[in-house]
């Protein structure tokens, strides 16, 4: 895929400049320009394709292909760390497809929760996806895979696996043909779907998937925003800061993800919180509580309570605002003399998994689960695993 992204990418600009048959021929070449501009990270582009496909201040394409050509307008901002952009257009999309028959409004919902999602307006994200999944479950229509993507992520980042249990199984099972070039999302979604489970070793595998994915489909902004995700949940390696170091410059979001990832490995709490206040900036509210539940999460073990609760302060006011759930945010809520993969195993143990079950997903033996289970209920002070759930917050 590499190959084809890099082909499209060096017709494009031409392409927009040419003369076309008609609007519908517009809206298509844009919608593929768009396309490898959001996944390279070529913001230039990016824009030269919205004004191509009609997608502009004071209009919008509301035939069914320009819901396609939205959406990839959506994600370009979103790989790049502009999202406020994508709202602005996904709004407009929305307003004018609202009373549109058939698939349209259905496919405006989808753009919108997109946008939100981007956001981390998970509420509004669950809220517009939910309604369009609705009209589009069992349908068949392409937008239907990309409403499931996406509806699992928001319910997942909100700290409702239940909800999306369903949706990731088929998610899973496989995705459209036309949409090769989101299959980093699908693996995003799993990471999102595992952590939210307890699978905090299995969610970061997801997500360096997805790195790999897009290095190989040549889509470096969806690569940012992988290792962005395996960071957040819980890759404390120099793995993701030496990649996001060759792609530093590529747009702001893979700036704020470097920053993030290098505070991280280096277990820098006043950093983290600096990382904190660049992704509210950027508008990402999600990881924005990510990083400060990470600073606060440092700062408690290394003994600096004050700033500690300044920096979970700063999570719990993030998360109010996005309606977020993250393993890292429900650490900061939680805080408790556990390393990562003690409270892992704990978790899996306080959701009525067998120590066999847990052994076997996880790749370890029975002994060694055992061993941390021990070591976790010991630092707490009990024994019972109906215990370690009310102690660690498991509903």
């Amino acid at each position: 895929m590499d190959g084809e992204v890099a082909a499209v990418l060096a017709r494009a600009p031409q392409l927009l400049q040419s003369e076309l048959p008609d609007d519908l021929a517009g809206i298509l070449v844009a919608t593929a320009a768009s396309a490898v501009a959001a996944v390279t990270g070529d913001r230039e582009l990016l824009d030269e394709a919205a004004v191509a496909g009609g997608l502009t201040a004071d209009r919008v394409p509301t035939v069914i292909p320009g819901f396609g050509l939205a959406d990839f307008q959506v994600l370009g901002h979103r790989l790049a760390g502009t999202p406020d952009r994508g709202a602005d257009l996904a709004r407009r999309m929305r307003a004018a497809s609202a009373d549109l028959p058939g698939p349209a409004r259905l496919m405006g919902l989808v753009v919108a929760g997109h946008a939100a999602l981007a956001q981390g307006r998970l509420l509004d994200a669950v809220r517009s996806l939910r309604e369009a999944w609705s009209g589009l479950e069992g349908s068949g229509h392409e937008f239907g895979f990309r409403c499931r993507t996406l509806l699992a992520t928001a319910l997942a980042q909100a700290g409702r696996p239940e909800d999306a249990a369903s949706l990731l199984a088929g998610v899973a099972a496989g995705h459209h043909p036309a949409y090769r070039l989101y299959l980093p999302d699908d693996h995003l979604a799993l990471a999102w779907g595992a952590a939210a489970e307890g699978w905090s070793t299995e969610a970061i595998g997801h997500a360096v998937a997805a790195a790999d994915l897009a290095r190989e489909a040549g889509s470096p902004a969806y690569e940012v925003l992988a290792w962005q995700a395996a960071v957040q949940l819980g890759d404390t390696t120099v793995a993701p800061a030496r990649r996001l170091a060759a792609l530093a410059g590529l747009c702001p979001r893979s700036g704020a993800a470097l920053a993030h990832a290098r505070a991280r490995a280096d277990e820098d709490g006043d950093a983290l919180l600096q990382v904190a206040h660049a992704w509210a900036r950027l508008g990402d509210l999600v990881a924005a509580g990510d990083a400060a539940a990470q600073a606060a999460d440092v700062q408690r073990r290394a003994g600096r309570q004050g700033s500690a609760m300044t920096a979970a302060a700063a999570a719990e006011k993030l998360a109010e605002r996005s309606g977020a759930r993250t393993p890292a945010l429900v650490v900061a809520g939680r805080p408790l003399p556990l390393t990562a993969r003690e409270r892992e195993i704990a978790a899996l143990a306080a959701r009525g998994l067998s120590n066999k079950d847990i052994a076997a997903r996880l790749t370890l033996s029975v002994r060694t689960v055992e061993g941390h289970l021990y070591r976790a209920g010991h630092k707490l002070g009990v024994s019972e695993r109906a215990a370690l759930a009310d102690l660690l917050g498991v509903e």
